[in-house]
């Protein structure tokens, strides 16, 4: 893909995630269309219409990648996003929001724009290697005082194998 293309995706998926933060395809040539409200209403009504337990029913607030470093979880499904501040700070306009349980089966929803992790996550799920047990790991900080987040196995703390 020429650089000079513009990308109007209907919707995120892994392969266009893999394109942009492998550099085939350059964040800022994703234009986003404004979301179809009303599709919104449908998916959620539909996501409670066919919730399997009262927790994924009524839920949790999503919980930041930076707020459950070395949290070992049952990865289960990622969704994308699309970001408030598109391309701040080096952003690139997306999120993942990654879908699991915990060590209890608790349900967990987790939301994280690093990099690592988003590229992590859609390999996982393009080759269809989900469910797999993880953790969001955090690095040392860089330079800017960032703390890199990344993705690592974390097969030895499933409750039954993995």
């Amino acid at each position: 893909m020429s650089s000079k293309e513009i990308v109007a995706p209907d919707a995120l998926n892994a392969s266009l995630v893999l394109d942009v933060l492998t550099g085939k395809v350059p964040a800022t040539s994703v234009v986003f269309s404004e979301p179809d409200r009303e599709e919104t209403a449908r998916r959620i009504a539909e996501q409670d219409a066919n919730a399997q337990s009262k927790e994924e029913l009524l839920g949790k607030n999503a919980i930041s990648g930076k707020n459950f470093v070395n949290k070992p979880f049952e990865l289960r499904s990622v969704e994308w996003q699309r970001g408030e501040d598109q391309y701040a700070e080096g952003g690139v306009g997306f999120y993942a929001v990654l879908h699991g349980a915990d060590q209890k089966g608790s349900t967990v929803t987790i939301t994280c724009g690093a990099s690592t992790v988003m590229r992590k996550a859609a390999v996982l799920a393009q080759k269809g290697w989900l469910p797999a047990w993880v953790k969001i790991t955090q690095g040392k900080p860089n330079d800017a005082g960032f703390f890199p987040l990344g993705l690592e196995d974390a097969t030895e703390f499933a409750p039954f194998g993995n």
